[in-house]
């Protein structure tokens, strides 16, 4: 939990602006876990840099940066280095904004490469996906169902989902709107099937309700009731493996890769980068079916991928 500051800030002190951008990335709708991979990071680095005798933010060069990543080890290890660097631009980029900076120093550094991905992800066929929703909508509690379906149709990620909020729905218009990983705001399209569904589960919530999905106690799901949801479900129609969220959204992003592309499949993942998304391209052997067409409750109209794209950039 970061503490409120009554007093002003100098403007001299690295190290007091830590708290202010770190309440600044909760207004942004950064997750807890990140927030707290940018409060480690940072402290690190504004530590580094009070040994050195350089404590305000005037006074951090490009070279300081690269001396601290050269220093602490980061330049050896890519992952480690890319986190860093991320909560380096971030820092300085709310630091530039306060008009404490004239530059951005971190403007010279550049995320490391990665090494290529040794295996490629593991998704159900289209045969398995069809089993997986109507076992389980004729097995599984209802609310149960409607959040798998939101993972197998949207694939949407499982921390989005447990932030859902009634206001997020938006019925007559078929859109689900969220902020999701990395703060950024995601327009998605909602299939016939699902409005159904959604407009049959937000009946029963009350007025006061500020979640759209709760556990029997009351409280909001959280990611591992959704693992343990989703690992009940592939037991019940017989999967050969464990299924988990990030299976089935590989199962989304393959199908959808297959049908229209990896630009259209960007746009529906919320990926910030292609290259993310080009995985999925050479995953399928064959051209599938709009996976938005495999729900069990699906209409006779419905949307295609490539209308959805369109939705989701707000170009419609």
């Amino acid at each position: 939990m970061f503490l409120e500051s009554a007093q002003p800030i100098p403007e001299g002190d690295l190290l007091s602006w830590l708290e202010p951008f770190l309440r600044s990335e909760v207004d942004r709708g950064v997750a807890s876990r990140s927030r707290r991979e940018q409060s480690r990071y940072l402290t690190r680095f504004c530590g580094w840099a009070a040994s050195r005798s350089v404590a305000a933010p005037k006074q951090i060069t490009s070279s300081h940066l690269t001396d601290f990543l050269s220093d602490s080890g980061f330049t050896e290890k890519k992952s480690s280095c890319k986190g860093m660097i991320w909560a380096l631009h971030g820092f300085f980029s709310y630091l530039s904004l306060q008009g404490l900076v004239e530059q951005n120093p971190t403007k010279i550094l550049h995320y490391p490469s990665l090494p290529e991905r040794r295996s490629v992800p593991i998704y159900l066929q289209e045969d398995q996906l069809r089993a997986l929703l109507k076992g389980n909508a004729a097995q599984a509690e209802f609310s149960e169902f409607l959040v798998l379906s939101l993972l197998a149709t949207l694939g949407m990620r499982p921390g989005d989902i447990c932030k859902l909020q009634p206001c997020n729905i938006h019925l007559s218009e078929a859109v689900v709107v969220f902020r999701s990983k990395g703060g950024y705001v995601q327009r998605l399209p909602v299939p016939e099937s699902l409005v159904t569904l959604l407009s049959a589960h937000m009946s029963t919530l009350p007025d006061t309700a500020e979640t759209l999905f709760a556990n029997r106690l009351g409280r909001p799901i959280t990611t591992n009731w959704i693992q343990r949801l989703t690992a009940k479900a592939g037991e019940r129609i017989g999967l050969p493996f464990k299924l988990t969220p990030r299976i089935i959204r590989h199962t989304f992003a393959t199908h959808a890769a297959d049908r229209s592309g990896t630009v259209v499949t960007k746009r529906l993942l919320g990926h910030r980068y292609l290259r993310t998304t080009n995985v999925y391209t050479h995953l399928s052997p064959r051209r599938f079916r709009s996976l938005m067409n495999c729900h069990p409750y699906r209409g006779r109209t419905g949307h295609k991928v490539k209308e959805s794209a369109r939705v989701a950039s707000g170009d419609g």
